[in-house]
């Protein structure tokens, strides 16, 4: 974790792409179909990627742009740092994992705070892989209804689609 802010550093002074996918370390417990995906992709063999459904659009639209974003604490974290991506026309792609609604709701209204729904053009919504309240069960919301109030009064397209994240388990 202390190479992160090496990492976005790397990031925002190159611009050069970079791949949001399983770790090294992780590389060992993909599915076989998984790990020859991800070799195909890093080999060139797959130039047009098929995900498999199934997606939901909350908010119809259309948007261009590079992605950017990783799961939404760690981006989070790097608000007001010089760390901090360039937004602007950008799409903006997160997951979580074994996060409460109640932080989710927090983390999207800091990136609100912060202006990032103003420079975005679109959002893509990842796996959000054991992302309840076991504390207080009361206090799970639904994270649709969460994303469609933070957002409200922007016009960018938003969908949610499971096939990236952690825990996913698709090919």
């Amino acid at each position: 974790m202390i190479l992160l802010p090496y990492y976005f550093q790397f990031i925002k002074k190159t611009d050069i792409p970079t791949f949001y996918g399983p770790t090294v370390n992780g590389f060992a417990d993909l599915t076989d179909g998984a790990k020859k995906f991800t070799v195909d992709l890093f080999e060139g063999k797959s130039e047009t990627i098929n995900y498999p459904e199934p997606y939901r659009i909350l908010r119809n639209g259309k948007a261009q742009g590079k992605l950017v974003g990783g799961v939404l604490a760690v981006f989070n974290s790097l608000l007001a740092t010089p760390y901090m991506p360039d937004l602007k026309r950008k799409i903006l792609f997160w997951e979580d994992v074994g996060t409460s609604p109640a932080l989710i709701d927090f983390s999207l209204q800091e990136l609100k705070l912060a202006g990032a729904f103003s420079k975005i053009n679109g959002m893509i919504i990842g796996h959000l892989h054991n992302c309840t309240d076991k504390k207080y069960p009361r206090d799970n919301r639904s994270i649709d209804e969460i994303i469609l109030e933070r957002t409200k009064g922007f016009d960018f397209p938003i969908i949610k689609v499971d096939y990236f994240g952690h825990n996913v388990k698709i090919f």
